[in-house]
């Protein structure tokens, strides 16, 4: 029983070298071998030890055992096996109705009492940020190709706008929004608004030059106006 348990175990924790996150597929490997060796000393060093221990006494019973309730147990089973049945199925079908409003919570602060310095580090945390900033979804996008090229840019600032436009989406980060908002300076408006800032800038020296090209003119008109 231990080495089948096991046994599966290993198999399902090796099949994890097949997913696609890396994450995921280094861990196979190593996990499974070191739960097999576990398995390998639970099949081979425990019973070593009980029997090496059992030499001294150390697993015998300290008390003796009453059978006798089990024994009747056992022969009303026998003796009335459907009644016992029905029994036994109407005590779980009133165990199973509970589950019918059941909601599996995978927050382990829901189980964690209030005096644990975990419970009150999120506590004084949720007082700072919200739980965008503490436990935000990642979203991973996979292509055939860089996309660290200026049309690629734009396709993923545009999927960061769309998921931003999702109900219930507070914030996106991305490579295009590292902040969370859009860039300003990366935005049309203000492209189009800093193209002319360079003309600006050399209006002033065109001024100064077209100012020095008519004081060399009145120089040279100085020059061959005639005598």
């Amino acid at each position: 029983m231990v080495l089948g348990s096991g046994l599966t175990i290993v198999g399902a924790l090796a099949c994890l070298h097949f997913t696609r996150l890396p994450y995921f597929s280094s861990l196979a490997f190593p996990c499974a071998v070191g739960l097999l060796v576990v398995v390998a000393a639970g099949v081979t060093l425990t019973p070593a030890l009980i029997a090496f221990a059992s030499g001294f006494g150390l697993f015998d019973p300290k008390r003796e055992f009453n059978y006798t309730r089990w024994r009747r147990l056992a022969t009303a089973i026998v003796r009335w096996p459907a009644p016992i049945l029905a029994i036994s199925v109407i005590l779980a079908i009133v165990g199973a109705l509970g589950l019918a409003g059941f909601t599996p919570r995978y927050n382990d602060l829901y189980y964690l009492p209030q005096s644990a310095s975990s419970v009150k580090a999120y506590t004084a945390a949720d007082q700072h940020f919200t739980q965008a900033r503490l436990n935000p979804d990642l979203l991973m996008i996979e292509s055939d190709h860089d996309l660290r090229n200026t049309t690629d840019m734009l396709v993923l600032d545009k999927i960061a706008g769309a998921i931003f436009r999702v109900p219930g989406i507070e914030r996106v980060q991305s490579i295009t929004r590292p902040l969370g908002p859009p860039i300003q300076d990366g935005s049309i408006p203000f492209q189009l608004s800093v193209q002319s800032a360079p003309i600006r800038d050399n209006l002033n020296y065109l001024k100064s030059r077209v100012g020095d090209i008519k004081k060399i003119t009145g120089f040279l008109d100085t020059q061959i106006a005639p005598c």
